[in-house]
């Protein structure tokens, strides 16, 4: 029984991974985000007329119904939580890393943050929702949120893998060089033909 499947069946290829520093249940609505900006061509923050997140009623609730802290939030636990914060951020930067999470007091992500509308519908699936942009010249786009990427659906590709680990090193207690970061990949990347798994520790020796 312990060993049946063992070098067929990969376990780890059902787990999912985070590509932001937030909270995993606020993943799709930052891809909605993120896709919204990109179809839109949203270069800064004075290209968005509105934003509006349609949601089912407990979703809603959850996100829009709690006050200030969910567009506001005053420490970092409570921004990865937020998700009008998030998808400000997503809209305002293109990217949802650790320094922009880490942003609490950036006036675009408040200003955006402040209008962006809440809707609840009843017909809505729970844990559902969609994104409305809609940029200054009139156009608009609705992205309907789905699995998020980083989970067996939609695995993370290698460059956005190497993208979390830099993201990670540079705002580590001591963070890592370009230099090492750059060999620590190189190793990854032929992890079954390194003659010393020691080599992959190389890059945190100090």
């Amino acid at each position: 029984m312990l060993l049946r499947d063992l070098g067929t069946a990969f376990r780890g290829e059902a787990l999912s991974y985070k590509p932001y520093p937030c909270g995993r249940p606020l993943h799709a609505a930052i891809d909605a985000a993120l896709a919204a900006r990109a179809r839109l061509k949203i270069d800064r923050p004075d290209d968005i007329e509105s934003v509006t997140i349609e949601a089912d009623p407990a979703g809603h609730s959850d996100q829009f119904g709690r006050g200030l802290p969910k567009r506001r939030p005053t420490q970092v636990v409570e921004a990865q939580f937020a998700q009008p914060f998030l998808v400000a951020t997503a809209l305002v930067y293109g990217r949802v890393g650790i320094a922009e999470v880490d942003g609490l007091g950036d006036a675009s992500v408040l200003s955006l943050s402040d209008r962006i509308a809440g809707v609840a519908r009843d017909h809505r699936p729970e844990g559902s929702l969609s994104i409305t942009v809609q940029r200054t010249d009139g156009r608009s786009v609705t992205v309907e949120a789905s699995d998020p990427i980083g989970s067996p659906e939609k695995p993370l590709t290698n460059a956005q893998l190497a993208t979390k680990l830099r993201d990670c090193a540079c705002n580590a207690v001591q963070p890592l060089s370009d230099a090492s970061l750059d060999g620590l990949l190189a190793a990854i990347g032929r992890l079954e033909a390194l003659p010393d798994a020691r080599e992959l520790m190389t890059a945190f020796a100090g």
